[in-house]
């Protein structure tokens, strides 16, 4: 099957049934599963958007984290802060976020790694 099944904190592989039920329209979700944690998005349809945003801050690779209250990712390592769509609207990060692909099949949440 394509890609990397996405996992949760506890390491248990994420369903989309059971997932979207305990998320609202927008929630970005942690999944770990690749090198490198990132956040696929719920959408306003109770489905998960192809795509989930990278974690990697692309100023100097630190871990960003999702802040549901301000919508708005945020580098705890030099203060930049990206859209929830991943868009840098702070420096000193000047590029965006990148995005993973995300598939669901069968009720499995699933992550393609970018091309090397």
């Amino acid at each position: 099957m394509l890609g990397v099944a996405a996992l949760d904190e506890a390491d248990a592989a994420y369903t989309a049934a059971a997932t979207l039920a305990d998320s609202a329209a927008g929630d970005r979700i942690l999944a770990q599963g690749l090198d490198e944690p990132v956040y696929p998005v719920s959408n306003d349809n109770n489905a998960f958007a192809n795509y989930a945003i990278s974690s990697v801050c692309t100023h100097l690779g630190c871990t960003v984290t999702w802040e549901a209250a301000t919508q708005e990712f945020a580098c705890p390592c030099h203060g930049s802060r990206f859209d929830a769509e991943g868009q840098s609207t702070k420096g000193p990060a000047r590029r965006d976020l990148e995005r993973i692909t995300v598939v669901v099949k069968d009720d499995q949440v699933r992550l393609v790694d970018r091309e090397p």
